[in-house]
């Protein structure tokens, strides 16, 4: 049990962070990040979550736990076509929360969040991170980014034992 806490509370703290209740989350990563990330945002009511990841396996497991929308990304898709779905299932609006678990951070991640939305980077870059379109992507969308490095020692782990044995899962 002690060694799930740490990574479930870096995806608490994640989701802490964007606050998906009844709204549209978008988790990059279906890592064990991510796909806590995607339970604990279910248990706190978030209306539709996406997750995407360029592995089939990890997204048969998010489909399990009850994520709304998987979407295979491709490990040489260099235009981020997988962008064009996130869109498509927003209806052109994108998604209000994202958590990026990947460490693929990339411009369509900004582009993926309506104005407004919520970012919260805990996946670990293997290259610099650069955005090209600050302006549209970033500034008009009046984004709020935070970043997650390991969980708040008592207090996320007494907000994630409280989920883990006393809420009850849904």
């Amino acid at each position: 049990l002690a060694c799930i806490l740490e990574p479930f509370g870096v995806s608490f703290r994640c989701v802490e962070n964007v606050d998906p209740v009844k709204d549209t989350l978008l988790i990059t990563g279906a890592g064990p990040i991510g796909l806590f990330a995607a339970a604990i945002a279910k248990s706190w009511n978030a209306s539709k979550i996406i997750i995407t990841d360029t592995k089939q396996s990890r997204l048969e497991i998010a489909k399990q736990l009850g994520v709304d929308e998987i979407i295979h990304v491709d490990v040489d898709d260099v235009k981020d076509v997988w962008i064009d779905r996130v869109l498509e299932l927003t209806d052109g609006n994108g998604v209000g929360c994202l958590i990026e678990a990947s460490g693929a951070v990339t411009n369509s991640c900004l582009r993926a969040l309506r104005k407004g939305g919520k970012i919260c980077l805990c996946g670990i870059p293997k290259k610099p991170i650069h955005w090209d379109n600050v302006l549209p992507d970033v500034i008009f969308k009046e984004l709020t980014l935070t970043s997650v490095h390991g969980r708040k020692h008592f207090d996320t782990w007494e907000k994630s034992e409280e989920l883990l044995f006393i809420k009850k899962w849904t």
